[in-house]
């Protein structure tokens, strides 16, 4: 498996690419760009991407990829300090296939990300069928 994982803060950044190595490949990256092009030079199997990164917003890499026919499905897992409802529901609405909130328990992280790979395994073959993403809602 290959594991993009995006977050700006290299202790946490390391302890994901620990966290995660048990599933194969994981590459790091710690910012926007980088997560772009990571994407573009080889479609990882699933994202582990952080909400809030420096000078961007994960949400708003997130909408790239959904916005381009060529990324629309890749599976993403969103990262954040942040556990409110509020934030769940735009992290939903932007098309994250899963919410992992910090600090987190390594087998939990493990075990969502195992799950969104699997899920999105299952439509490529035709085993499930995928909803249509929610479009974002703009703020008023």
């Amino acid at each position: 498996m290959h594991v993009l994982v995006v977050e700006d803060d290299p202790t946490v950044r390391r302890v994901l690419a620990v966290a995660l190595e048990d599933l194969g490949h994981v590459r790091p990256a710690a910012n926007r760009v980088e997560a772009i092009d990571a994407v573009a030079e080889e479609r990882p199997d699933v994202v582990v991407l952080d909400v809030m990164l420096h000078g961007s917003s994960g949400l708003s890499v997130l909408a790239q990829w959904r916005a381009d026919p060529a990324t629309a499905d890749l599976p993403v897992v969103l990262l954040t300090g942040l556990d409110d409802a509020m934030e769940r529901r735009a992290g939903t609405a932007a098309g994250a296939d899963a919410y992992v909130t910090k600090p987190f328990e390594t087998e939990h992280l493990l075990a969502v990300v195992q799950d969104v790979v699997e899920g999105a395994e299952a439509v490529d073959r035709g085993l499930l069928g995928r909803s249509p993403r929610p479009e974002p809602s703009l703020p008023r």
